[in-house]
This record gives structure tokens, C-alpha cells and sequence, in this order.
């Protein structure tokens, strides 16, 4: 079985939940027999936009989630890269314009968040198509969250799990979503692969799958632009300055001087001629 990963979600700690679609537009949740997919699985084979062959893949569909396979990781490999155009054409046959359309009983809980109940769902992954969108950060809980005009639903609200957005662990990196809020500003809509979490409860409430949106995808432009502009932000937080003029060298010492040093203070060049010219002739200081 071969599936084109399209959910890439951050869990506790190195876990990741991975997701994709089959060839006839089914989604498929592997999940390892052995231990758990991890953001290194996730660096190499489980890529977004990679299509990877399944390893012994068994169906397992438990607590509503029928998506669920069961596979041997070290077995599993990218057999290809998908171009932005089949991904967006493949992701755009299975979109609906409502979570309502793609999971069925759904309650509201709180502040425009939804959930299902357990045992009257049927699937747990979609893709929604999310217009007049935004993602509002939520530093408070190391976190941001997707409001959109639902076709079914008077209001909706998912936090994102995008793993995209922690690319260092489990904290929000604000800079990231930046990029990411100013490369799909101007994208409407977007198309949200969205998913139901397994069961659990939220403070004193009932068990509930509740609603996420674990990938966002900038409909009709270009995914690889996205991580292109954001792969050379981050490299150039680490990347040397580039001194090309004489001010932009000075204000590169300068920044040096300023800075605090270990150790004993490099001594200044008047002292070090001084030196220079004592061991011309006496020759310099023997160690005893």
C-alpha cells in the first residue's frame, strides 16, 4: 500500500501522528506496531508530499477510527515526491466545504469548538475547504488556533497542530507561524486537512473526539514556495553576516566589542607594538 502523506501533527514529546491518502482517495493513519513515528520518521520517509510504500500494512481500526493501519516502520519508505500540482488536485477531490459533511454528530463545546461523541463517528480525517480564514496565535498556551466560515456550522474554531509550526519540539514557534499567516494571506480558501483525536476529556466534561486541523495546504499555490521561504529565514538566524561595505564592517566590530568575553581582555594594539619591538631585540619572555 502506498499513500501520500498529507497530515503531519505534532503529540507528546518526539511523537508525531502521520496521515495520507491512498491512490482512490481513502485516508490511512499508519500507525507502528513497535513503538511510536517520531519527528525523525517524519524528517526522512514520512515527509509531507512524500508518497511512501507502507510496511506489512494491517488494517486495525479502533475507538472510531476506521483510518487506523497498523505497519513496520523500518519497512516503510518514500518511493517518490508528489509536485505541488498532484497533491493540490488529489487533496481538492476528497475537500468538503463543512466539517458537518465529513464527520457526522458533532456537538459544540465551549468557544466555537467541536467534538463527537464516541461511538457515532465514522471517520476521524477530512479535508475541509476554509473560507474567509485566520489563524490567531495564542501564546498564553504555546499555540494558535484556525477560525473560518463553515458552509454547516455557525462558527468554527480548531487549534493547530501543524508540525510545521514546532519544528524544535513542543513550543509554538510565533516566527514560523508568521510566515506561514504572511505566505497564505492572500489564499482563499485554504484547504485544511482536519482530524477527530482520539477520545479524551476536557476538564470535568465527557470523553470526546475532538476537532483539530493538523495541516494547512494554500489552495491552487505553491507548498514548496511556503517551505522554501521558510527553510531561508531559519537559516539565516545562523548563517555569518555578509560584509560588503566598510560600514557593515565596522558595525560588525563593533557589535564584537561590545559583546562580553571569558577570560583575560585581548590587550589593545599599542601594548602589543610595544611588545612586538621588545622582541626584536630581547626576544620574547622565556616560560620557567
Amino acid at each position: 500500500m502506498e499513500i501520500l502523506i498529507t497530515h503531519l501533527t505534532r503529540m507528546d514529546g518526539d511523537r508525531v501522528c502521520v496521515a495520507g491518502l491512498t491512490e482512490d482517495g481513502e485516508h490511512v493513519r499508519p500507525v507502528a506496531r513497535t513503538g511510536h513515528l517520531t519527528r525523525g520518521d517524519a524528517a526522512i520517509d514520512f515527509q509531507l508530499g512524500n508518497v511512501v510504500r507502507l510496511g506489512n500494512p494491517r488494517h486495525a481500526p479502533e475507538n472510531g477510527m476506521p483510518e487506523d493501519w497498523l505497519i513496520d516502520v523500518d519497512d516503510s519508505y518514500a518511493v517518490r515526491t508528489a509536485d505541488d500540482a498532484e497533491i493540490h488536485e488529489r487533496l481538492d477531490a476528497v475537500a468538503v466545504d463543512s466539517l458537518a459533511k465529513a464527520f457526522a454528530g458533532l456537538e459544540q463545546h465551549g468557544h466555537n469548538r467541536w467534538a463527537a461523541p464516541p461511538g457515532r463517528i465514522f471517520q476521524s480525517l477530512a479535508v475541509v475547504r476554509a473560507h474567509a480564514w485566520r489563524l490567531i496565535p495564542q501564546p498564553q498556551w504555546e499555540r494558535a488556533v484556525l477560525g473560518y466560515r463553515d458552509a454547516g456550522l455557525p462558527a468554527v474554531t480548531l487549534p493547530v497542530g501543524d508540525l510545521r509550526l514546532f519544528p524544535e519540539g513542543h513550543e509554538l514557534d510565533f516566527g514560523v507561524l508568521q510566515q506561514m499567516m504572511a505566505f497564505l494571506r492572500m489564499r482563499d480558501p485554504v484547504l485544511v486537512c482536519v482530524g477527530l483525536s482520539r477520545p479524551w476529556a476536557n476538564d470535568d466534561g465527557p470523553e470526546l473526539h475532538w476537532t483539530q486541523a493538523n495541516t494547512l495546504w494554500p489552495d491552487r499555490a505553491s507548498l514548496s514556495e511556503w517551505l522554501r521561504e521558510a527553510g531561508r529565514e531559519r537559516l539565516s538566524r545562523t548563517r555569518p553576516p555578509t560584509l560588503r561595505t566598510g560600514d557593515q564592517l565596522r558595525e560588525f566590530f563593533d557589535g564584537l566589542d561590545a559583546q562580553q568575553f571569558d577570560g583575560d581582555p585581548e590587550e589593545d594594539w599599542a601594548t602589543a607594538k610595544a611588545r612586538i619591538a621588545a622582541s626584536r631585540t630581547a626576544g620574547l619572555p622565556q616560560d620557567t
